[in-house]
């Protein structure tokens, strides 16, 4: 009875916003039948458009997020992709590496249109859309989380603020950089980096245990001093060197949320 189960319900869902499997078997198996058939048809150029979808790559990928959704089930979309084009191989005609790029893409915007036809704000999905997104029932909860974020008195002006760090940091490489405390020549600049390494520890621990809430409710404790770091110091002086130190340091703000929502896009 179990395999016959299984057997039938990894054809679900059949339809858009129709049922899924009830059974673990039967969902494991629908996940990876329809990933197989998703990766193989991008694998050689069998790519939906706007006018056909012969092989209903869009309703199968949306089965896929809704059995995930459903089911819970913490697994990372983007290491299927990878194991069900590595069992692909031989048959791809097109660079595995463009094949996962280009299918990532995909489910990237079947998620999106899911989460907005279900009332979230474009705002509240791309911000968590525009940093990793992989682990989808881990990006629904960012969505959900920067939605109840958005009505913290502090959000609209650490929005602000998050938009003139990343403006920025446009055309800033150098992820990796940390800022030089030898350079520093304003105390503000040191007030701000100070903060950061207080704040960082508890982000990451937020973070790791999925408190989202509590990660946007410590971010939002930076307003004041990314306010008065922006009022007082001169990010972009002639001097090189201080010019790149400082932005290294906007840097290092950047990264206490850019993994989990790129907050600039509220």
């Amino acid at each position: 009875p179990d395999v016959a189960k299984a057997i039938y319900e990894h054809y679900l869902p059949t339809q858009a916003g129709g049922k899924t499997p009830t059974g673990i078997i039967g969902a494991i198996i629908s996940i990876s039948d329809k990933m197989d058939t998703i990766c193989g048809c991008f694998a050689v150029g069998l790519v939906p458009t706007g006018a056909a979808d012969p092989y209903a790559l869009r309703r199968q990928s949306l089965g896929i997020i809704a059995i995930i959704i459903e089911k819970g089930f913490p697994v990372v979309i983007d290491r299927i992709i990878d194991k069900s084009i590595s069992l692909l191989n031989s048959k791809l005609t097109r660079a595995p590496a463009d094949v996962k790029k280009d299918v990532l893409e995909f489910f990237k915007e079947r998620l999106r249109n899911q989460l907005m036809s279900q009332g979230y704000p474009f705002d509240a999905v791309d911000s968590v859309l525009s940093a990793p997104w992989y682990d989808i029932n881990d990006a629904v909860k960012r969505v959900k989380a920067i939605e109840k974020f958005k009505k913290n008195p502090a959000c609209a002006a650490l929005v602000i603020a998050f938009k003139r760090v990343s403006n920025i940091l446009k055309g800033f490489e150098s992820k990796e950089e940390k800022p030089d405390i030898a350079l520093f020549e304003e105390i503000k600049e040191k007030g701000l980096f100070e903060t950061i390494e207080r704040i960082a520890p508890e982000i990451k621990r937020y973070w790791k245990e999925g408190d989202y809430e509590k990660v946007f409710e410590t971010l939002a404790s930076l307003k004041g001093t990314i306010d008065t770091f922006f009022d007082k110091v001169m990010v972009m002086v002639e001097d090189e060197k201080i010019r790149r130190n400082r932005l290294a340091l906007l840097n290092m703000v950047r990264g206490l949320y850019y993994q989990i929502a790129d907050i600039s896009k509220l």
